[in-house]
């Protein structure tokens, strides 16, 4: 592109869709990896196939990541090696892949693609989507990626009762609506912001420390929507009485945090799950505070969380993603040491075993998806 500057030509690649690679080549394998992290995980319904899907490449956070997606026929036991891998070229990175269902049924890939030439974070970034078309088979074509917006998207969508999807979207550096909300009412053909809360830049009302991003919403049985975001030191809470829309003013949320990604549904009973960091050390650097996952139930609508299960007390755990099958098993993705252990790992459980606040016979704890093995 004649008169571009080298910078200006990667930034317009960002805009582009990558060609995904079906069929990665030894350079992508485990023992290729220095470093991994930011899970996420579906299952397809009918044939239990399991997906799950991080970013990778470089030795941490850097234009050299990719995201990789990989799966399992045996509910979890052993996994394949990565049989899809977005890697742009150059300078421009992926990563925050999020797997998702749709209610009909549609196995999704959403990730995020931004320019790394100057700086990790370009500004714009932007959420991609592509969509399984033979979920249960592990050599299942993708369709090709389309862009649906600019910001960050790493935890999954919210259907309302009135078939709407939410989609969680972050601009750090909108200080009105950086805990953004794009809305869906065609079932995922086209995508429009419709509000937000203030988010990462702004601030409000006990986050001195800033923060307000990695959001999740639930609908109450009242209709009133509920969001919870990470900050800095803990997590942050605002109710939305239309929709999305409007938002009020976040507040800090009685619920404590290490400022890391939680994980918040609606399971089947009714009860909210909330997988979080509880009972850690404040006194000791931010990755060492990401210990003690635990699930949590709520049978108030997230006034108290009476009922929880110790998935992994040990350090640097973090980023769950979850899914709920039919049978009401809960599939618990997580990530430790994303540049020393470089583990993906697995929890089982059930409502049971959160409610005995035990593990249960059929609750199966630190399952190993991935490990990378490259020496660093």
């Amino acid at each position: 592109m004649p008169g571009l500057r080298a910078a200006e030509v990667a930034h317009d690649a960002a805009l582009a869709g990558v060609p995904f690679n079906t069929k990665p080549g030894p350079e992508y394998q485990t023992a290729a990896r220095l470093y991994q992290g930011v899970p996420s995980i579906e299952r397809h319904a009918k044939s239990g196939r399991l997906w799950a899907s991080w970013y990778t490449g470089g030795r941490g956070e850097t234009k050299e990541n990719y995201v990789v997606v990989v799966t399992s026929h045996d509910d979890g036991a052993s996994w394949m090696e990565p049989v899809l891998v977005i890697d742009p070229p150059g300078a421009v990175r992926t990563f925050d892949p999020c797997l998702w269902t749709t209610p009909d049924g549609r196995l999704w890939l959403f990730y995020c693609q931004a320019d790394a030439t100057n700086k990790l974070h370009d500004g714009r970034w932007g959420v991609w989507i592509t969509s399984c078309e033979q979920p249960e088979r592990a050599d299942a074509t993708w369709t090709p990626p389309r862009r649906i917006c600019d910001g960050i998207m790493l935890n999954k969508p919210t259907v309302l009762r009135d078939g709407s999807w939410l989609l969680p979207v972050a601009h750090w550096r909108d200080k009105a609506h950086g805990a953004g909300i794009f809305r869906s009412r065609d079932k995922g053909r086209t995508f429009t912001q419709i509000g937000g809360a203030p988010g990462r830049e702004a601030e409000w009302e006990g986050n001195e420390s800033g923060g307000g991003m990695e959001h999740m919403i639930i609908e109450r049985n009242d209709g009133v929507l509920w969001m919870l975001m990470r900050i800095k030191d803990g997590l942050a809470e605002t109710t939305s009485k239309d929709g999305g829309v409007t938002w009020e003013a976040p507040v800090r949320s009685a619920l404590q945090g290490p400022g890391s990604r939680f994980h918040l549904r609606r399971l089947r009973s009714g009860r909210l799950l909330l997988v979080n960091h509880v009972g850690f050390a404040r006194d000791v650097p931010l990755l060492s505070q990401r210990s003690h996952l635990t699930a949590l139930l709520s049978d108030d609508e997230g006034k108290t969380w009476s009922h929880r299960l110790l998935l992994d007390e040990r350090i640097e755990v973090s980023y769950p993603d979850v899914i709920e099958t039919d049978d009401g098993r809960l599939f618990i993705i997580y990530d430790r040491g994303r540049t020393s252990d470089r583990e993906v790992l697995l929890a089982i459980v059930n409502e049971n075993a959160i409610v005995a606040g035990q593990p249960g016979p059929e609750t199966k704890l630190r399952m190993l998806i991935n490990k990378a093995t490259a020496p660093r």
